[in-house]
């Protein structure tokens, strides 16, 4: 599995990896310098894939004061550094409106990924870009704080099967406000959104990690639940490609002071031994990332369990139909009556639902779009994956 994505040049990702790294490493400045003077660099596609990764930003405030950074390149570097802090001043004004609702409610609140990565490790809202407010909450206030924020002009991105299916099944819930700029809100009850980790995952000891951030009524995780987080979001869900959420991990790396022993007790406790390892190791091999070398032999020995093993193995397929991410689930899910009431729900969603999702016209077709929607469910059985 390619830990940077496959269609880039070697050369263009070895120099955003190393122009990059010089925001903590000095001697990388210079090998940055020397890798954009090669006859075979080409400016205009290292700027195509750094706006493709999300790293301009951080691309314009690491090499703006270098000398041999042609105006050419400056220029756009510059505008998406402005256009990235506009955009993010009003998320998080947004986020100063919304957090005093939830807190007024007794809604407990940590910041995850971008709003907590700029909080508490980059403090330049021009830096790095988000596209969403990603919060958690406690599972016992999840329902509360989507009625406080569906009073705050937020509603769900999409329908439930069924009344009540998002909070018994899903991690979390995606809700939008439109007007009069369109924001989303990721809210969390739960850090991953297998059922094997949201039954595994002891939630108590990442609430007591938690941290304050200035400016906010609400914290951020510790550094260490947050590197097993970002570790977990980054190969389980994006199969460890993504050069904004690799240099998120770097970044914490070289500013957080760690406790090792902690990580890997934890890791081996929420089955997190094998993202935690392949992210590390590739951190350490790609970006020399400052993980200690003990640290790293501790991971090649740690042995993941073999409910883990079977569940990344699933999770980072590079192809997953949705029947395929159906059964993932279903098999996670500890006990035959959740599985088997997972399962009815969807095969059978209530009528509303059917009728919004496949915009039914007549009442009478509603029965035939029940077959209609388990053959499209099903046929990736059948068809084989489409080739890049």
């Amino acid at each position: 599995m390619a830990f940077f994505m496959s269609p880039v040049s070697p050369l263009i990702a070895t120099f955003l990896r190393t122009a990059l790294r010089s925001r903590f490493d000095p001697t990388a400045a210079d090998a940055a310098a020397e890798l954009a003077a090669r006859p075979d660099f080409r400016w205009d596609t290292a700027l195509a894939v750094a706006a493709g990764q999300g790293v301009l930003p951080l691309l314009y405030a690491t090499l703006a004061p270098c000398s041999w950074l042609p105006e050419s390149a400056r220029a756009p570097l510059r505008e998406a550094y402005t256009s990235t802090a506009l955009h993010n001043r009003l998320f998080l004004n947004e986020l100063g409106r919304v957090l005093p609702l939830l807190d007024s409610h007794g809604v407990d609140v940590i910041l995850l990924k971008g709003a907590a990565l700029i909080a508490g490790l980059y403090k330049d809202p021009g830096l790095r870009p988000m596209a969403d407010l990603d919060l958690l909450v406690r599972t016992a206030a999840a329902a509360t704080a989507m009625a406080v924020l569906q009073d705050a002009s937020y509603h769900p991105l999409e329908d439930e099967v069924v009344p009540g299916a998002t909070l018994a099944y899903e991690s979390q819930v995606v809700l939008l406000k439109s007007h009069p700029v369109p924001i989303g809100i990721e809210l969390h009850w739960h850090l991953l959104d297998s059922p094997h980790y949201q039954r595994l995952g002891d939630m108590d000891w990442f609430w007591q990690t938690r941290q304050p951030v200035a400016g906010f009524t609400a914290d951020v995780l510790g550094p260490e639940a947050q590197l097993l987080h970002l570790c977990a979001h980054l190969w389980l869900h994006h199969r460890g490609q993504g050069l904004l959420w690799q240099f998120d991990i770097v970044a914490l790396l070289a500013a957080a002071a760690l406790d090792w022993q902690t990580i890997l007790d934890r890791a081996r406790a929420y089955d997190l031994v094998l993202s935690t390892r392949h992210v590390l190791i590739g951190l350490a091999q790609h970006w020399q990332a400052p993980v200690p070398p003990s640290v790293l032999a501790q991971l090649r020995e740690l042995a993941p369990s073999a409910a883990e093993r079977r569940l990344v193995t699933r999770l980072t397929a590079p192809h997953r139909p949705v029947w395929q991410r159906f059964w993932t689930d279903l098999m996670a899910m500890d006990a035959w009556s959740s599985r088997l009431r997972y399962a009815w729900i969807n095969l059978f969603p209530s009528p509303a639902y059917m009728r919004h999702r496949y915009e039914i016209s007549h009442p009478y077709l509603l029965p035939l779009y029940y077959p209609y929607r388990w053959y499209r469910g099903l046929r990736g059985l059948v068809r084989p994956p489409k080739r890049p």
